[in-house]
C-alpha cells in the first residue's frame, strides 16, 4: 500500500472497498503527515473478532523530524488468531485510527501488512512514511490507533496504541543586509542600514544590528541597535550616525528554537566637512 496524507486527529471513515488512504482534518497545529510513528505497548480491553487476535510485538522507534523532512517507521504485529490475514480479501487486517467501535464514523486506515498472508503465529510488517509540512507546530504530536479487520473496522485486540512524531527546528532564519552595499563608501554620517529577515512562524520579529569600527566584527560592539522586521516581507531598516572610517556591521535574528542567523558586511564612511 502506498503512503497517505493525514492529520494528527481522527479522520473521516473511508467507504468500504475504497483503497486505503484517507485525508483527515488537522486537530493539533495543522500537522499533516504521511503516516508513521511510535506505538508504545500497553494493556487494553480485548475487542477480539471471532477467529482474530493480535499483538503489537515491536516498533522501529519514534521519529524526530525537521519541518519539510521525511522519514519512515515500521511496526510489527503478531497474528494470535486462528484466521490468516490475507491482503486484498475479507480477512485483510489494517492499522487504523479508530475503534473499538465497529463501523465507526471517524476511522482512518493507515496501512496493511507488507506480506500477502500472515498466518497464526507469524508477524506482519507495517511500514509507514512521514512527511512534515513547513508550517507544522513544533513538539510531539500523538493520536491513537488499533489493529483492525479492514472489512468491518473492528479492533482485533485493543491495546491502546498511539503514534508519536516529534517535530523539531534546527534551521536558523535567513537574514541579509542589502544597504549600504558591501565595500561601498558613504559621504554621509547618517547611514540607513536595511535588509531582509526571516518571516517563518517561529522567527523572531526583532533584528539586532551590531557595529564595530574597523574590519573585525567581534568582541563588544561599539554600537547596537534593534528594530522590528515587517511580518509579511521581512524588510527592516534603522538609521545610525557613524564617524569616518571603515565599519563592520552584523545583523542577527533568532527563532523560537534558539537558532540564530548572522549576516556580516562592511563599508566606509567618508564624510566631507561642510
Amino acid at each position: 500500500m502506498g503512503s497517505l496524507t493525514m492529520s494528527l486527529s481522527r479522520g473521516a471513515r473511508p467507504p468500504r472497498g475504497r483503497r486505503l488512504g484517507v485525508v483527515a482534518r488537522a486537530l493539533v497545529g495543522a500537522l499533516v503527515l504521511t503516516v508513521a510513528g511510535l506505538w508504545g505497548l500497553s494493556t487494553g480491553t480485548a475487542f477480539a473478532v471471532v477467529g482474530y487476535d493480535s499483538h503489537i510485538s515491536d516498533t522501529s522507534g519514534s521519529p524526530t523530524l525537521e519541518r519539510g523532512a521525511s522519514g519512515s517507521l515500521t511496526v510489527f504485529a503478531t497474528n494470535l488468531g486462528s484466521t490468516s490475514w490475507v491482503k486484498g480479501s475479507a480477512s485483510q487486517v489494517d492499522l487504523a485510527n479508530c475503534c473499538p467501535v465497529a463501523a465507526s464514523a471517524d476511522d482512518s486506515h493507515y496501512a496493511t501488512a507488507t506480506q500477502d498472508v500472515v498466518a497464526n503465529g507469524q508477524t506482519g510488517t507495517f511500514t509507514f512514511n512521514v512527511t512534515v509540512p513547513l508550517d507544522a507546530t513544533l513538539g510531539t504530536h500523538t493520536f491513537p490507533f488499533e489493529l483492525v479487520l479492514a472489512s468491518t473496522n473492528e479492533a482485533l485486540h485493543s491495546e491502546g496504541q498511539s503514534l508519536a512524531v516529534k517535530v523539531v527546528d534546527s534551521t536558523p532564519p535567513v537574514i541579509s543586509l542589502t544597504a549600504p552595499a558591501a565595500g561601498s563608501t558613504s559621504t554621509s554620517g547618517a547611514i540607513t542600514l536595511s535588509g531582509t529577515a526571516g518571516t517563518a512562524t517561529d522567527d523572531s520579529a526583532t533584528v539586532t544590528l551590531n557595529l564595530w569600527p574597523g574590519t573585525v566584527a567581534g568582541g563588544t560592539p561599539r554600537l547596537t541597535r534593534t528594530t522590528t522586521r515587517n511580518a509579511s516581507t521581512g524588510a527592516f531598516s534603522v538609521v545610525v550616525l557613524l564617524a569616518n572610517g571603515f565599519w563592520s556591521v552584523e545583523a542577527r535574528q533568532s527563532d523560537a528554537s534558539g537558532n540564530t542567523a548572522s549576516y556580516v558586511t562592511g563599508w566606509t564612511v567618508a564624510r566631507t566637512s561642510p
